[in-house]
């Protein structure tokens, strides 16, 4: 085939006719840590579409949807706020933004407030929401406490660093785990968690375990999702 009839080829199909889309979409549900304010959020994808976010109070969202491309897999989140001038328009500002893998198809991603720039900003956090690995009849426990902490679950221990969650946990015939936290201090442990639960067959839960309301305190707080399946 001769230089000048595949240059013609390549001006009759253009390359852009052939180019295949790699864009992947991302299903995730929400969830924010009290104290936060969560109305008037939403997030863009690839085609700058915008779609608002309804938070629930003691549950996961309900499901969005996001197309992502893998050469920026961001996830971008705003508010909306309106300013008190005579004909102003909704402005949107940049809150947070979470980089996110084509291989997390099912995530929660978990808001949380903080402070910046003396304006209210958020943190997020992802964790594999899938039934994979959180299937009916179990409990997983996320470490969102900013140190490491001891389990005991119906008296099996394990350790949580930091930003890890534990592995679904099937409780035992009586449907119920009686959970310990402690955390390890300079000369002993100190108690601080510890709670109760009743996991049905016809739901899964998630326990996030939250840091300390006031500084300087060993007890922790505790947010428990529970969904029925």
């Amino acid at each position: 085939m001769t230089r000048l009839t595949l240059l013609l080829i390549s001006l009759c199909f253009p390359a852009s006719l052939h180019a295949r889309d790699e864009s992947f979409i991302i299903k995730f549900r929400t969830y924010g840590m009290h104290p936060g304010i969560y109305n008037g959020l939403s997030y863009r994808d690839n085609t700058n579409a915008s779609t608002g976010l309804v938070f629930a109070s003691k549950s996961r969202s309900t499901e969005y949807f996001v197309k992502l491309s893998p050469e920026n897999p961001v996830i971008r989140f705003y508010r909306n706020e309106t300013t008190a001038k005579e004909g102003a328009q909704n402005n949107e500002n940049a809150v947070t933004e979470i980089r996110v893998h084509p291989k997390d198809a099912e995530l929660l991603l978990i808001f949380r407030k903080t402070t910046a720039m003396e304006r209210e900003a958020y943190s997020v956090f992802a964790i594999n929401d899938s039934a994979s690995v959180s299937p009916p009849n179990s409990l997983r426990i996320l470490n969102l406490t900013g140190f490491q902490v001891n389990c005991s679950l119906n008296g099996k221990r394990f350790d949580l660093e930091y930003a890890q969650a534990s592995d679904p946990i099937i409780p035992d015939k009586t449907n119920e785990a009686k959970l310990v936290v402690v955390a390890e201090g300079i000369t002993r442990y100190h108690l601080i968690y510890k709670r109760n639960l009743k996991i049905r067959r016809d739901e899964r839960s998630l326990l996030i375990l939250c840091p300390p309301a006031r500084q300087g305190s060993h007890r922790i707080g505790g947010h428990l999702l529970t969904e029925h399946l």
